[in-house]
């Protein structure tokens, strides 16, 4: 899951290993409501943030420990898409650069043909 924060809401991004992808935005008010929800998905993902505040919103929104890692760089407003997209941008790349993972288009498409 990679996910940005503010005061009134967190937007998430679940990421599968087959690559589905849920983009979810919620209020606080909202997490409130689906506490049990929250709770699971804090226990079962592991969750990329931008920044050590927006951990620390989400942290207090869950009810027990969140493996996480801090990409950090600038401050991801959750409600703009462009910047939320370059978000997951760099949580690919780190993620491929830590797995020594890496994607070639033109044998990507060699490799389908």
């Amino acid at each position: 899951m990679a996910a940005s924060a503010d005061e009134t809401g967190v937007r998430c991004a679940f990421l599968s290993n087959h690559g589905s992808i849920l983009d979810f935005s919620a209020t606080s008010a909202e997490l409130e409501q689906v506490k049990t929800w929250w709770h699971f998905v804090g226990r079962w993902n592991f969750c990329v943030m931008d920044n050590k505040r927006d951990l620390a919103i989400i942290l207090s929104k869950c009810d027990g420990p969140l493996q996480s890692v801090v990409l950090g760089g600038e401050r991801v407003n959750r409600r703009n898409d462009d910047q939320f997209v370059a978000f997951l941008d760099r949580a690919e790349t780190r993620a491929r650069s830590l797995v020594g993972i890496t994607l070639d288009a033109r044998a990507f498409e060699v490799a389908m043909a």
